[in-house]
């Protein structure tokens, strides 16, 4: 059977305890109220830099050249002069 603890073994357990615990809340706290704002300021800016970053992917515009080679497509010169065709606006394959 194991024996019961007694009164000094439960005094001498607490007061180690004690330190140790007090460490870890001690930790807790810094961590939160030090570290946790400096990580919450590096995540704010990193999605600022991410939403910059896709917004200037979205500005974009297509250029000049290939608005222009869309528009006109090249037509055989078997239908150059067909009175009755409208301009190609897309090449089916």
């Amino acid at each position: 059977m194991k024996n019961q603890p007694n009164m000094i073994e439960e005094v001498l357990t607490s007061l180690i305890a004690l330190p140790f615990s007090a460490v870890i809340v001690i930790a807790v706290f810094v961590m939160r109220s030090v570290v946790w704002p400096i990580l919450r300021f590096c995540g704010k800016a990193a999605l600022k830099g991410l939403k910059r970053a896709l917004a200037k992917a979205h500005e974009s515009k297509p250029s000049v050249k290939k608005a222009k080679v869309q528009a006109s497509l090249p037509t055989p010169d078997i239908f150059k002069n067909a009175p009755n065709l409208a301009p190609a606006r897309q090449v089916r394959f």
